[in-house]
């Protein structure tokens, strides 16, 4: 419990750990993985409006994050004009 707790709190500090925006992601689909056991397990549909909104949010908290990694992969620009050789 105590390792679910602190990664809470790093996931949510500004330091370079875990970001929220891939804590939210996981819990958003964490939440749609469960409401769709459970649906499967009583027999019950879940609304479609709420299952469509559960998966764009993981969509876009995935898209995110993937945009998060990539950008640390992109070249630096320099400041001078100079022509680099």
């Amino acid at each position: 419990m105590k390792q679910i707790v602190s990664f809470i709190k790093e996931a949510l500090s500004s330091g370079d750990g875990a970001s929220s925006k891939r804590l939210i992601t996981f819990m958003v689909v964490v939440a749609l993985i469960i409401s769709l056991f459970i649906a499967q397990l009583f027999g019950k549909i879940a609304p479609e409006f709420m299952f469509s909104s559960l998966v764009t949010l993981a969509m876009v908290g995935m898209g995110t994050v993937a945009a998060e990694i990539a950008s640390k992969f992109a070249k630096p620009k320099s400041d001078n004009n100079e022509p680099t050789t």
